[in-house]
């Protein structure tokens, strides 16, 4: 074979090599891939014990919880799930 023949012949197995190396890489990496804007699973803990009775500013800390958990949900993409579990 001619020289060319066994460079070109040479780079094509190097290359192959190093794409096997990344496929191999990627492969045990084992990525996730998250779509904007997809559907979540959400679960808000609410403290219900008496401290949040406390007046923060204008309103309780309940009230300010439940606003912010009101927030969260109107934010959030359609199809996502929610989870309320109340802590005393």
């Amino acid at each position: 074979m001619s020289f060319y023949i066994c460079l070109a012949l040479g780079i094509i197995s190097l290359i192959l090599q190093i794409l096997m190396v990344l496929v191999i890489t990627l492969i045990l990496s084992r990525p996730i891939i998250t779509l904007p804007n997809a559907a979540e699973d959400y679960c808000f803990v609410l403290d219900t014990s008496s401290s949040m009775t406390t007046v923060e500013g204008k309103e309780t800390r309940i009230e300010l919880a439940k606003k912010e958990i009101t927030k969260v949900i109107k934010d959030s993409a359609g199809g996502s799930s929610y989870s309320l579990i109340c802590a005393d």
